[in-house]
């Protein structure tokens, strides 16, 4: 560091500063079952998204400002990752004038800084297992495809580690099926006997486990605060505007089309009026428009009138609050995988001096080991190479993070209904989401976590709460997966909202993906036809049983 501070990953920084990351600041430590709370941060409040009926919209003043951007060729909705590298796969083509318009530029709240940051290439659909190969190569060479001149090369943290996603016998059929599909796309993931796991991780409870299988390449987890600065700052690099300011409406044109005989008018989006932090109001003109708003994304198409009237369809996406949990185990480490369990529990490790990432997909949370709990478990403890771990059964996810033996776990919802069942009603058992609150739950940790991860990992039975967070995720309530493309009525709205979880993964292939529809109107590289906004119209869901 040219300051000569020890070098630290930027969540570890984003822990210090406090108001950037929804950590929970320990009082001291908080063995599982103990009363008392940890306190978090001091809410800091934050508008949200409501929703203005057309015939109740109001009628704004617009003020001038010569340093304002006026008119850009592309307007992007939203900041995060997504928004981020839409933005810089845009600029990177010559005279193409691209403005972001972000509300939170602390990102206090935004998904993308506080998810996880992992990367897999186990999904079931040719769509996702694409993105997420084109995402991790991106990655291992992200010291390159984002450097800026006269500036040090970004670092993200990239830690190269396989999932281990785990299977009981009644999924077990599935994960083999999705790993025929995974390897004919040039996916590494082996399949795993029971025995063989048990070798490999002899911490790891196995015995209601009938199939596992693990990636040997192109998977790992990354910061992705320090991910979606490096995005932002070569966007910026390349010329791209960034806008503080909250979208209040959209201005419509009615424009006339010739086709053949045929002429008619139809009306199109104009304009964006965006209140700035000085009060103001002030109008953003632009050529095509892309919703990269995440948890809110449903809302910026209400405003641009999907879904106004009867019949119509709208955007399914809504915020989704899910928890984090770190956790700490002080002896050495044998390796860890990142564990995601059958539970829906899951478990990593976060760096050095035994700590660890654990929870339910709604929930993340830090914990530790006592010592002597430690010391008595200690040759059957996961460690420093230990994978991402996935039980699909219970939902548990279990990641190491960093080399102090910290992890990271969280647990899955219940599996939502099958396909010909589901509405857009909420997941059963789904924390209650306002849009705005972001305090961790530890109850859901000593009901719903704990259980689940002292069972896949019997060392972890006697664990120290460290600290959580909460984020949203931005919800498909369809289908769970990305809509992409053009609105078949405002063409110049381009969606890529819904990755329910998946967009920091996949944010990079999802962002070139975008720039080949503004430029080309057709897609050159990964065909993401399937996710478009006309499988709403048609009812037509995508069924990704690769989903945790």
């Amino acid at each position: 560091c040219a300051f000569g501070f020890q070098q630290r990953s930027g969540r570890a920084l984003w822990q210090l500063g406090g108001h950037l990351r929804r950590l929970c600041t320990p009082t001291g430590a908080r063995f599982v079952g103990d009363p008392k709370r940890t306190q978090g941060l001091e809410r800091v409040s934050q508008p949200s998204w409501k929703g203005i009926e057309n015939k109740d919209r109001p009628t704004y003043t617009v003020d001038p400002d010569e340093d304002f951007p006026d008119e850009c060729d592309a307007l992007v909705i939203g900041g995060g990752a997504i928004g981020c590298s839409v933005a810089y796969w845009l600029s990177r083509q010559v005279n193409c004038n691209v403005v972001v318009v972000e509300r939170d530029p602390a990102y206090t709240r935004a998904a993308s800084p506080l998810s996880c940051g992992g990367i897999r290439q186990q999904f079931s659909e040719p769509e996702n297992i694409q993105m997420s190969l084109f995402g991790s190569q991106f990655l291992r060479n992200i010291k390159e495809n984002l450097a800026v001149f006269d500036l040090d090369p970004p670092d993200i943290c990239y830690a190269p580690h396989g999932y281990l996603v785990l299977a009981d016998e009644a999924n077990a059929e599935t994960l083999r099926t999705n790993n025929q599909a995974q390897r004919k796309l040039g996916a590494k993931v082996d399949l795993m006997s029971p025995e063989k796991m048990k070798e490999t991780w002899p911490w790891l409870n196995v015995s209601d486990i009938a199939l596992g299988a693990f990636g040997t390449e192109n998977e790992g987890w990354f910061d992705p605060y320090l991910f979606l600065q490096a995005l932002k700052r070569k966007a910026v690099s390349q010329n791209v505007k960034f806008v503080v300011g909250e979208l209040l409406d959209f201005e419509f044109s009615m424009q006339r089309y010739v086709k053949g005989d045929l002429s008619f008018e139809q009306e199109r989006l104009k304009a964006a009026l965006v209140k700035c932090p000085d009060n103001l109001v002030r109008n953003i003109n632009f050529g095509v428009v892309v919703n990269a708003a995440g948890p809110w994304a449903g809302h910026v198409a209400h405003l641009a009138g999907v879904g106004d009237f009867a019949g119509k369809v709208k955007l399914p996406v809504e915020p989704r609050l899910r928890y984090v949990y770190h956790l700490h185990c002080k002896e050495d480490l044998f390796p860890t995988p990142l564990l995601n369990c059958p539970s829906g529990a899951y478990l990593r490790a976060e760096g050095p001096g035994g700590h660890y990432i654990a929870g339910l997909r709604q929930s993340v949370f830090v914990v530790s080991l006592p010592p002597h709990a430690a010391k008595k478990a200690a040759a059957a403890t996961p460690g420093i190479d230990a994978p991402f771990i996935q039980d699909v059964a219970s939902g548990l996810h279990l990641r190491r993070d960093g080399f102090q033996g910290d992890f990271v776990t969280y647990v899955n919802p219940p599996p939502p209904l099958p396909v010909d069942q589901l509405s857009e009603s909420a997941v059963p058992d789904e924390p209650e989401c306002n849009g705005v609150d972001l305090e961790p739950d530890y109850d859901w940790f000593d009901k719903q976590v704990w259980p689940r991860l002292a069972h896949r990992v019997p060392c972890m039975e006697a664990v120290k709460v460290r600290n959580a967070w909460a984020g949203f995720y931005d919800y498909n309530t369809f289908d769970q997966n990305l809509v992409i493309g053009r609105h078949p009525f405002h063409e110049n709205l381009i969606f890529c909202n819904g990755s329910s979880g998946h967009g920091i993964q996949h944010a990079v292939a999802i962002g070139r993906a975008v720039s080949e529809l503004v430029l080309f109107r057709q897609y050159k590289t990964i065909d993401l036809s399937r996710m478009s906004f006309e499988r709403l119209q048609t009812a037509t869901r995508i069924r990704e049983t690769g989903i945790i």
